[in-house]
């Protein structure tokens, strides 16, 4: 470990500086301490991680099986919202939550749109 901060000049972490625990790893495993800063090795890390869980659930699982749940309540909150005392038809309902729901996007689109134009 080092004493001070790393000064500006020294962005990369070089294999002297590697933890007691990765030490204790290359000991029984044969890991490559790689130069790359650590912010980008944990995101490109997390990266395939997260790629091979999903592709692991996706060999799994039905895709519209496992979200059914989550997308019939998130239509459902469009359908409170248009009708929560339950008056309509449930033909009528479901229209009229088919159109909230694309005003909601169609606004969180528009927004987006005008944020991205926006200075930083």
């Amino acid at each position: 470990m080092r004493s001070s901060p790393p000064a500006a000049s020294d962005q990369y972490e070089s294999a002297a500086v590697v933890s007691s625990e990765l030490r204790t790893l290359r000991r029984t495993w044969r890991v490559t301490v790689t130069t790359k800063p650590a912010s980008q090795s944990n995101s490109a890390e997390r990266s395939l991680r997260a790629r091979l869980a999903a592709h692991t659930l996706h060999s799994q699982v039905d895709g519209k099986q496992h979200t059914a749940a989550a997308r019939a309540g998130f239509l459902r909150r469009f359908e409170d919202l248009v009708d929560s005392d339950r008056i309509l038809s449930a033909g009528e309902r479901e229209r009229r939550a088919r159109h909230a729901l694309k005003a909601h996007m169609t606004g969180l689109a528009l927004r987006s749109a005008q944020a991205r134009r926006s200075p930083k």
